[in-house]
């Protein structure tokens, strides 16, 4: 429908009348009065305004009329009726009159517009360009198939600006050496826009000028410009016109088959990798996140500890350092399994806690030692205090040690730690056994007893 003309009567004269869309179409009541917007007519060496004349209805569909004649589709193009080579003269005429066109119209439409519903030829003349608001209109009554029809099928996506009408004309030219739009297929789509080669849907057209159509649809050569298209087009005439109609030869009947079959195969898989395709990205994106993490975790276990060349009584009390400092992965380095378990349900509760606390802008833990050193001052009702005190450590043989040392915590927090209505704070004096183990260049805390504790504040 988009590419249509046809002959009116309106007042008694004869107009030439253009199709926008179906009668339900929506148009403004400015429209009606016609001539609001510019169109152009372009010839190779002139462009001049037109304007459409008004709006009419036929046979269920919206057009617009204009006393302009002769306006004829750009379907022209394919008729088989007209020699190609007459055809091609047409493409040709089109091809300059737009590019005269690009030279005085505002350069928006060429960035932006598609020619196929914008342009009518008129022979012998060069081409109308229709006003913006009337190719608008016609898009917005487009169904998907049109969409298709009418754009898809012709262009390729993420051409440079100013270039989408150069291709359409090579994508015109394909159409009449092949009989099909080159991305009309929904598998070439499918594929990365790449057609089915001209040399297997028409074998007559010369080998070196259907690769050059190839590329430039291919999107793997720089665009011509207009001027050097419409000049390879004359240069090309007999390669382009030597055989119109593929001939039905065996072999190009097989190579054209197994082409569309292995086309079909490319475009199955990539739909699959479309559909699927997040899905495999997650698991692989997780599958290397887990082996960048194992391997980072092996590398990090084959590090020696900072300890390395430590005594064992200075192991000891980097323990309890670390623990007034709630440096629980420190910690990890020092201890053996086993020995991770003493107290760790309430030394990782105190640290997220701690984290929490400082990501919402909350107060810090308050130090155990500042408190007591400050008076033990009295506390407010979301204050915690945390840390250890008043520690000793004693030396029983090479790998066994006893420490004493006071551990203040949140009130409550020593047994439950979500049983503490009102955080206050608690003090518990600790005895524990301390069993270490010698490593090649360190040792680690392998056991850790608690012989003692009871409150004490």
């Amino acid at each position: 429908m988009y590419f249509e003309t046809h002959t009116i009567t309106v007042d008694q004269k004869s107009k030439t009348a253009i199709p926008l869309g179906p009668e339900s179409i929506i148009i403004s009541r400015s429209m009606f009065q016609g001539g609001k917007a510019l169109g152009y007519i372009a010839s190779p060496s002139s462009v001049t305004p037109w304007f459409w004349q008004g709006i009419q209805t036929l046979e269920g569909r919206r057009c617009v009329y204009t006393d302009t004649e002769n306006l004829q589709p750009l379907t022209l193009l394919f008729d088989s009726s007209s020699s190609l080579a007459s055809r091609l003269d047409l493409l040709v005429l089109l091809i300059r009159s737009l590019n005269r066109a690009q030279t005085e119209i505002p350069a928006p439409w060429f960035a932006e517009s598609f020619i196929l519903p914008a342009v009518r030829i008129i022979p012998g003349t060069g081409a109308l360009i229709l006003p913006k608001p009337i190719t608008e209109l016609m898009e917005q009554s487009f169904t998907e198939q049109d969409k298709i029809e009418m754009h898809d099928a012709w262009i390729r996506p993420r051409l440079p600006a100013g270039t989408g009408w150069i291709f359409q004309c090579i994508s015109l030219l394909y159409r009449m050496l092949t009989g099909i739009p080159p991305f009309l297929d929904d598998d070439v789509r499918e594929v990365g826009y790449q057609p089915v080669p001209v040399g297997l849907l028409n074998p007559g057209v010369g080998s070196h000028a259907a690769k050059t159509i190839n590329l430039w649809l291919k999107g793997a050569k720089d665009l011509p410009s207009a001027e050097d298209l419409a000049s390879w087009i004359e240069a090309n005439y007999e390669a382009l016109t030597t055989e119109s109609v593929r001939q039905q030869d065996r072999d190009a009947e097989t190579a054209l088959k197994a082409y569309r079959r292995d086309l079909a195969r490319k475009a199955k898989r990539h739909v699959y990798l479309r559909k699927k395709g997040m899905f495999l990205a997650v698991i692989s994106a997780a599958v290397v996140i887990s082996a960048a993490f194992l391997i980072s975790h092996i590398i990090e276990a084959a590090k020696p500890p900072p300890t390395v060349g430590w005594s064992a009584e200075e192991v000891v009390r980097y323990y309890y350092q670390l623990q007034d400092e709630l440096k629980l992965d420190a910690m990890n380095d020092i201890l053996s399994r086993s020995a991770r378990k003493v107290r760790e349900t309430q030394l990782v509760y105190l640290h997220v806690t701690s984290s929490v606390r400082r990501a919402y802008g909350g107060d810090e833990l308050i130090r155990a030692s500042d408190w007591i050193e400050a008076g033990k001052p009295q506390l407010g009702p979301t204050d915690m205090v945390y840390g250890i005190t008043d520690l000793d450590i004693q030396r029983m043989d090479d790998l066994r040690y006893q420490a004493s040392y006071i551990f203040w915590l949140p009130e409550g927090q020593e047994t439950d730690p979500a049983s503490a209505q009102q955080v206050r704070v608690t003090g518990a004096y600790y005895l524990e056994e301390l069993v270490l183990e010698k490593r090649t260049d360190h040792y680690i805390i392998d056991d850790i007893m608690i012989i003692e504790s009871r409150i004490v504040y």
